[in-house]
Order: C-alpha cells, then sequence, then structure tokens
C-alpha cells in the first residue's frame, strides 16, 4: 500500500483502498482498525493532527510552527497494558508529536470540524490549524486514557485476557 496524498475521499471502504493499492492516512488507519476487529482485538480510529510538514514522511522538519492537515492512526486494546496507538502511515508508534482530537469506531465519530453553516447558498467554509513547538521545559505528560467498561466487555478483548492467564 502506498501514501499518495489526495488520492482518496472520506467515506471510502477499506475494500476500495485495498484495491486501489493507494490512499491517505484515514485509509491506514480504517485497514488497522478492521484487520484488528477481524482477529478479535479491540481497535479504535483515532483522529487528530501529526506536528510534521509532510503526513508521507512523519518526520520532525525541525520548525518550531507548522501548518498541518488532519492526521489518522488506530489504537487497539492490548490486555494488561491498555490501548497501544499507533500510526500506520508512518509505520511507528504514536509519539509526543502527535495530537489527538478523538477516537472512536471509524471517522464519522470524530471528524475534525462538524457543525452547521446558515446563510446563502454557496457559502464555503476555510480552516487552518497551525502548530507550535513548546519549549521543552513546558511539555505536558502524554496519558493513556484507561479502558473503559465497554472495551472489556468485547469478546475479543474478553479472548485476550483468558489466553493471556492461561499461557501465565
Amino acid at each position: 500500500m502506498s501514501y499518495e496524498t489526495g488520492s482518496t475521499h472520506i467515506g471510502i471502504d477499506v475494500e476500495k483502498f485495498l484495491s486501489d493499492g493507494h490512499g491517505v492516512c484515514q485509509d491506514f488507519a480504517h485497514l488497522s482498525v478492521a484487520i484488528c476487529r477481524s482477529l478479535g482485538v479491540p481497535a479504535r480510529y483515532v483522529s487528530g493532527y501529526l506536528f510534521t510538514a509532510s503526513d508521507e514522511t512523519g518526520e520532525d522538519t525541525g520548525d518550531d510552527v507548522v501548518d498541518v492537515e488532519t492526521h489518522a492512526w488506530f489504537e487497539a486494546a492490548i490486555p494488561g497494558q491498555g490501548w497501544m496507538a499507533i500510526d500506520p502511515t508512518n509505520g511507528r508508534e504514536v509519539g509526543p508529536r502527535h495530537v489527538k482530537i478523538g477516537h472512536g469506531r471509524d471517522y464519522d465519530d470524530v471528524p475534525p470540524l462538524r457543525g452547521s453553516v446558515s446563510g446563502k447558498a454557496g457559502t464555503e467554509v476555510e480552516t487552518s490549524v497551525e502548530i507550535r513547538r513548546m519549549d521543552p521545559s513546558h511539555q505536558a505528560t502524554v496519558v493513556q486514557p484507561p479502558l473503559t467498561h465497554s472495551d472489556m466487555e468485547h469478546p475479543g478483548f474478553q479472548q485476550q485476557q483468558q489466553q493471556g492467564r492461561s499461557a501465565g
């Protein structure tokens, strides 16, 4: 699979992404969630931003200010560990340059912008997001949210817990 800016749009299904062989970060996140769920691993889609000038490489540019586009990744419930966040587009764990907006079942649960516009036909809304690098002495600690009761009731999570007990 290859990353190609602008090659897909919101709402394409995993089968289309697989058949085309290219897509954007939302497609990589949706595919990863689908794979996890097919194996019985609880997983969720995450919407946010990545402090980089290029979603394709995910590399730190060294700039202190970056205009960013939305980015997507996923989290999988790992027994005994909690939620593990992975950025499949860039092939790495989520780190301090990832800014989470929210998580849900898929993109429709956590779009970066939602609302309604009232006015004349043809009204357009434009948004931009700028992220600034903080002074290292002021960096916040990233805290993973705890597993919820509904996460632990998921059949895949229960199965993994039982496997973990029997392996120990």
